[in-house]
């Protein structure tokens, strides 16, 4: 018979004390998307220099480490995730663009804790507010591009393992984030492009969260959890 989970008293969740990760990228972001507008030339070459794009993929996440307690255990993910996502840029050069991008990516967790196979229910997620920066290099058709970004974000754990009461972890934290990307675009018309490539995401660091380690009305202790994904990325972008 599957154990029902504790109840509210020991879902514990950090809600407190962490700094505004959110609103940085934001302002950053319009700064560097409407600056260029004010040195604007009327005589600009032909083209779209703005653009928004739809991303989608599949988001593969390693296993994740916990580590507290005087232990070092693990949450392991069940299968890869998925990642969707959005991004409104502007092109400065024929090389260079920059975004703001908005991404969210989950997995489904198949164990966790301490104990090696210890089976567990549960999600790990990153929603991702991030400045990105790209160069791309024209080579007929196919336009090859790399791109970097970082910004702020929620990191979301939910683990509940199966066994009664052994480990439940479920916190939700501002983090700064990361990311790397390459990839190549195709035009399918004059304004939408086929983009797909490859992305790592990564929060810096290790993440401090709250888990009960035994059962209901035990108190709560503290660890360090870690979250990045390696993912599939295939979107549209549509200049204007």
């Amino acid at each position: 018979m599957t154990p029902k989970r504790p109840s509210s008293p020991t879902a514990l969740r950090r809600s407190t004390g962490r700094p505004n990760l959110v609103s940085g990228p934001i302002v950053a972001a319009l700064l560097i998307l409407l600056a260029p507008t004010a040195f604007a030339d009327d005589s600009e070459e032909e083209g779209y220099s703005n653009y928004f794009e739809f991303q989608t993929g599949t988001s593969f996440v390693p296993n994740q480490t916990v580590s507290g307690n005087g232990s070092v255990g693990s949450i392991q993910l069940d299968e890869p995730g998925w990642h969707a996502g959005g991004a409104i840029g502007r092109r400065f050069t024929d090389m260079i663009r920059a975004e703001f991008a908005v991404s969210y990516r989950e997995a489904d967790v198949d164990q966790g804790g301490f104990a090696s196979g210890s089976q567990a229910d549960g999600k790990s997620s990153l929603t991702a507010i991030m400045i990105n920066a790209y160069a791309d290099f024209p080579m007929g058709p196919v336009t090859p591009w790399i791109g970097f970004g970082i910004g702020g974000g929620e990191y979301k754990v939910d683990v509940f393992q199966k066994t009664r009461g052994t480990f439940d972890l479920d916190d939700a934290d501002a983090v700064f984030v990361y990311n790397a990307m390459v990839g190549a675009s195709v035009p399918l018309t004059d304004v939408a492009t086929l983009n797909f490539g490859y992305r790592y995401i990564a929060i810096a660091g290790e993440q401090d969260t709250k888990a009960v380690l035994a059962g209901p009305g035990s108190p709560s202790v503290d660890l360090d959890t870690e979250f990045d994904a390696h993912e599939a990325i295939i979107g549209v972008r549509f200049g204007f």
